[in-house]
């Protein structure tokens, strides 16, 4: 399936889901959440032959465009690798927690 079709997809089932009226792409090209200040609770990071794993907590800031922001908890894992002399992050996952 091409990406488009696959985007076109998820955006569909997003909106059965959601209600949305179909302003799911405007807001995130203008970045409708904001974020604040982010700092690191705990972690651990693995190196390898040109990959490094990291895994922990980050606490950050964030909120709607426009409103006050709020304190959340990610459980993270990012996957860098250096690709060409230049670290690149090619995998994300991250799981809000309680705070």
């Amino acid at each position: 399936m091409a990406d488009e079709q696959r985007c076109n997809s998820f955006v569909r089932a997003f909106h059965r889901l959601r209600g949305d009226q179909g302003d799911l792409f405007p807001r995130l090209r203008r970045r409708f959440c904001e974020y604040g200040a982010i700092s690191k609770a705990n972690g651990k990071t693995w190196m390898f032959a040109g990959v490094a794993v990291s895994s922990g907590v980050t606490d950050m800031l964030a909120g709607a465009e426009g409103s006050p922001k709020n304190t959340i908890r990610l459980q993270h894992v990012l996957v860098w690798v250096v690709k060409g002399g230049v670290w690149r992050l090619p995998l994300r996952q991250a799981t809000r927690l309680p705070l």
